[in-house]
């Protein structure tokens, strides 16, 4: 029996040199349920390819997250028919500029 492949990205954005980029794996020091319970967004400059850090779009009951947008301020967020608003912590930010 063939194996499917292993699906290990899912939507990504990039948004002034860093990527946005939704993992379907599990990370080491992950929790499960925090993992099961949410999207992880890995973060990565463009331009040095350097890991920024992982977020954590928690699912809206039943709907979970399923593609985002970025702009200088916020991640947006669509989760089944909720438009989600979330605020970019400095720590982000300062990647921005």
């Amino acid at each position: 029996m063939e194996k499917h492949p292993l699906k290990v990205n899912g939507f990504s954005t990039v948004y002034r040199k860093l990527l946005f980029n939704q993992s379907f794996l599990k990370g080491r020091y992950e929790s499960v349920k925090r993992w099961k319970n949410s999207k992880v967004v890995d973060v990565y400059k463009t331009d040095s390819k350097l890991y920024i850090g992982s977020l954590y779009l928690e699912n809206r009951g039943e709907n979970k997250v399923s593609d985002i947008i970025v702009t200088d301020q916020f991640l947006y967020a669509i989760a089944g028919n909720n438009f989600i608003q979330y605020q970019l912590t400095k720590p982000l930010l300062q990647h921005l500029k």
